[in-house]
């Protein structure tokens, strides 16, 4: 009987130590996997392991693998617009005086709201923006935005007295803040992290020069053609760079793309 119940003791104590074996064995093969993972640069497709990535390292869709030279011209051409739609912001700011005269408006609060109104749009525009981005991809966002941004300059133009020219400055300033708001996105989309620091500082400058140059040229072209040839200037500017990314871009967020 004595022998018996050892053989039991020992039949007993010996499942902890076997679950514990498998349990170590299991931990180490997921660590395994895990580390393999974390090797690869991009996520690559393996359904029996439940993971949905690209079909190689070298996958053509992915975004991170196009040509260093299409990446860079994108990023310029991203922070072109990037540049003049701040830059819209302030160069009107020289001829709201002249408008004022033309439209025979003395009210200063109509007068700097003209101005200060597109930064209005700035506040309201990602909100719509960013999720939409995350939802359909940047492509489709970014060039409805910049369209947008670009045709509501006609309106600023062609404005026939101040309270429809504060409407279409807000609405240009919603679709201005697409490039600011989905710009960084398109850069986290294409540059491998070691890249992303110059991207963003050259992406950047816009928002940081726009506003300064702004005033400089604005003033000069209202007192020398006047100042509805702002908005023209403008409209041409973004016009080309907006046709520029709609030429060259394709999307590039991987969750849309692997979708």
């Amino acid at each position: 009987m004595v022998h018996e119940r050892t053989l039991e003791e020992e039949e007993v104590a010996s499942v902890p130590e076997l679950t514990r074996y498998h349990t170590n064995q299991s931990m180490s093969k997921q660590r395994g996997e895990a580390e393999q993972i974390k090797k690869l640069k991009h996520p690559e497709i393996d359904l029996d392991k439940g993971i949905v990535g690209w079909d190689g390292q070298d996958d053509p869709r992915n975004p991170m693998n196009f040509t260093r030279a299409r990446k860079w011209s994108l990023l310029g051409l991203v922070s072109l617009i990037t540049f003049i739609s701040p830059l819209a912001s302030s160069m009107f700011a020289p001829a709201a005086g002249i408008m004022a005269a033309d439209f025979g408006v003395s009210e200063e609060v109509l007068i700097s709201f003209s101005v200060s109104v597109f930064l209005l749009g700035y506040a309201f525009g990602p909100l719509a923006l960013a999720p939409l981005s995350e939802i359909y991809g940047r492509r489709i966002v970014l060039s409805c935005s910049n369209w947008f941004f670009v045709v509501w300059q006609v309106g600023c133009a062609l404005a026939p007295n101040i309270g429809l020219l504060i409407f279409f400055r807000f609405m240009a300033g919603i679709g201005g803040a697409g490039c600011l708001t989905i710009g960084a996105g398109v850069i986290g989309d294409l540059f491998m992290v070691e890249e992303r620091g110059l991207a963003t500082a050259i992406w950047s400058l816009g928002p940081l020069f726009g506003p300064v140059v702004g005033p400089i040229c604005g003033g000069s072209i209202a007192e020398q053609v006047g100042w509805r040839w702002v908005f023209w200037v403008l409209l041409i500017a973004s016009g080309v760079a907006s046709a520029g990314i709609e030429l060259l871009n394709r999307e590039t967020y991987a969750r849309v793309l692997i979708r």
